[in-house]
């Protein structure tokens, strides 16, 4: 081969000079160093040529020996240095060439310590910049044609030759890793103007989208804000002639989030001053209340607890034992025998009405519980949440028996029809659903309201369903048809 030294071999030594192209390096048949049979020099070797028991000499062989020249070319030394080749015994010198993996060219340059400077000279360089040079492509090239697997070799010196074409055009070589990174920056530097103006427009469109997006969030602030003061003037009208209505808008304008109008404050207070009232139980916030089935006891929770009073006198009962939470919902079973409440925690605790012992602990919601109603049979309870799911319990053991996940937001309320066979429910998507109760199937999906649904109800017929929701509309659908009245 021509540059490569002249091949070690016994008293029958040859030199042989093949030019470009290079298809095949052939060596005589037998060439003898002692009593071991060796076919040429060390350095340029490859692995299967120091396999004496089964040499395989092919184009695979040729690949590798280029591929140490073309080391040599870059590097300014050998894959492995032939002073230490020659000290070593014949058997460590065949494992070495068989078994180690030399350093990549750019890690030779680190290795070769002041003799790198000269290296880079002869380039026209410096070692750093030689090193960053030969990292990547060239370090990729030059080791795939110096594997010790044969078969992970270029196939033939023309795939060989056009990889080494590839890095000098900037594209992906065979050698290189296959991840997308690497191609991608390939293709960037064959295209660096169309890349920066394409990644410039991209900046562009992103700093505008967050732009847009940053001034609907200001717009929809302005919004409720503006709608705040608006609910805050209309209860302001009514504080004196309708104390329930005035309380009720200036509860909506809470609803519209910070800040409220300062003088809201004001306006809830003296509707509170105006409003009438038969009697106060509590003088404590209470947000969920229910009437026992024979309309003899008022409950409501009561701090960490569901308290009770006699309707007709006011007076205070006993409350269930044990903390229950802050509840958002309170039902008693239609036999009157059972109080379910739920709670922020999102559990569901159904107790004994009369000696307030709990009976289950129903758990399953993840978050806040906002809704409990019992199936008319009271084997059942149906619960709702923030979750967006609405949940069937079997009371008698306290294990659920259905999950509903039609509603895409949190479910505020749930009604069974009066024969227990249908569930409605109402969701801050805007919509009420309408399904089956012993599968769960979604049977008709009711739409029409444009705020969040925050209540619904059957009428003692089941003709009829009732909803309320936040665009200050009540809506009233027909069963038969589901269509709105």
């Amino acid at each position: 081969m021509e540059g490569v030294p002249e091949p070690l071999l016994g008293e029958e030594a040859h030199r042989f000079h093949v030019v470009a192209p290079l298809t095949r390096v052939a060596f005589p048949a037998r060439a003898t160093i002692g009593v071991l049979s060796l076919v040429g020099t060390p350095e340029y070797m490859s692995p299967e040529q120091a396999n004496l028991t089964n040499p395989n000499v092919d184009t695979a062989t040729d690949v590798y020996s280029l591929g140490v020249l073309l080391y040599e070319l870059l590097a300014g030394a050998l894959p492995f240095e032939g002073k230490s080749l020659r000290q070593a015994g014949l058997a460590e010198l065949l494992r070495i060439i068989r078994e180690e993996v030399p350093p990549t060219p750019s890690d030779r340059i680190t290795q070769l310590g002041e003799t790198a400077t000269e290296v880079a000279r002869c380039r026209r360089t410096n070692p750093p910049t030689l090193r960053r040079e030969l990292a990547g492509d060239l370090n990729w090239i030059v080791m795939k044609a110096l594997e010790k697997d044969r078969c992970r070799r270029y196939a033939s010196m023309s795939e060989f030759a056009a990889d080494i074409e590839r890095h000098l055009r900037d594209q992906p070589v065979l050698a290189g890793p296959p991840d997308t990174l690497y191609r991608v920056r390939k293709f960037a530097r064959r295209h660096r103007i169309g890349v920066a103006a394409g990644l410039l427009v991209a900046a562009s469109l992103v700093a505008g989208m967050i732009s847009t997006g940053w001034e609907a969030h200001i717009a929809e602030a302005r919004r409720r804000e503006a709608r705040a003061r608006e609910l805050t003037a209309d209860a302001a009208l009514w504080q004196t002639e309708d104390p329930a209505l005035a309380l009720y808008l200036g509860w909506q304008a809470t609803q519209m989030g910070r800040p409220l109008p300062p003088e809201l404050e004001g306006v809830l207070a003296t509707s509170l001053a105006n409003g009438p009232s038969f009697g106060v139980m509590r003088n404590l916030e209470s947000t969920a209340v229910a009437w026992s089935p024979d309309g003899k006891i008022l409950s409501a929770d009561y701090g960490p607890t569901i308290q009770m009073w006699d309707s007709a006198t006011g007076r205070a009962l006993r409350a269930p034992q044990g903390e229950l939470g802050s509840d958002l919902a309170v039902a008693w079973s239609p036999d009157g025998k059972t109080l379910a409440s739920a709670a922020f925690d999102g559990t569901i605790r159904l107790r004994e009405a009369d000696t307030g012992q709990p009976q289950h602990t129903l758990q399953g919601h993840q978050g806040r519980v906002l809704s409990v109603a019992w199936n008319p049979d009271g084997r059942t309870l149906a619960s709702a949440g923030v979750d967006s799911t609405i949940r069937v319990w079997e009371v008698s053991t306290g294990q659920p028996l259905l999950i509903l996940k039609d509603h895409w937001y949190p479910v505020n309320g749930v009604a069974w029809s009066p024969d227990g066979k249908v569930l409605a429910s109402a969701s801050a998507d805007q919509t009420i659903r309408i399904s089956e109760a012993a599968s769960g199937q979604l049977l008709r999906t009711l739409e029409g309201h444009t705020g969040n649904v925050g209540c619904v109800i059957w009428s003692p017929d089941g003709k009829t369903i009732a909803s309320a929701s936040a665009d200050r509309t009540i809506r009233l659908w027909e069963a038969a048809s589901w269509l709105a009245r």
